[in-house]
């Protein structure tokens, strides 16, 4: 009801609306309702949407600044933590996209490093890989704990526990 917006308006000076890029329509217009009454700040990167499929619309914050006139809009681009190497290929990866902003990543790390791309077909080839590349780091003198493998989905788990399991390479599984 409208008495009930203005009432919840009344309660906030800032609105900051976070992970903009995977907003649904909905939640973007509950966003735009209350930013016409306030100060909105807008956070996001079209390039890391990973909701679609629940109808987000990246494109809401390639259109932004069109959209909120006088927005000011500041890139975070600078990365402290990656190797140059790492930073390079994101770089590459994202480039070709249509649903990003035109800026590249830059890296203040001074470190380099050797980054590998491979594309195992299944959960268990990946599993396998990774085994390997430890394996291997583990017969050059590298100790088993100076290795970590972080994976987006609980799924990817198996392949790679059972791959660790067949070689006798122990593991810890953290944050299930």
């Amino acid at each position: 009801t409208p008495g009930t917006a203005e009432r919840w308006c009344a309660r906030f000076d800032h609105v900051l609306q976070d992970e903009a890029q995977d907003a649904n329509p909905a939640q973007l217009a509950i966003a735009q309702h209350f930013a016409q009454y306030h100060n909105y700040c807008v956070v996001g990167d079209p390039a890391q949407s990973i909701y679609k499929f629940r109808g987000s619309d990246p494109e809401f914050l390639l259109r932004f600044a069109k959209e909120w006139k006088g927005a000011t809009v500041v890139n975070m681009n600078r990365n402290y933590r990656c190797a140059k190497s790492v930073i390079r290929l994101a770089n590459e990866v994202i480039r070709p996209s249509v649903s990003r902003l035109p800026v590249d990543l830059i890296a203040e790390s001074p470190e380099e490093g050797v980054v590998s791309i491979t594309r195992p077909c299944t959960l268990e080839d990946e599993g396998e890989e990774v085994a390997a590349r430890i394996a291997a780091a583990h017969e050059n003198g590298e100790p088993y704990k100076g290795n970590a493998v972080l994976y987006r989905l609980n799924a990817q788990s198996r392949g790679i526990e059972e791959a660790l399991l067949s070689r006798k390479i122990p593991y810890i599984v953290v944050g299930r």
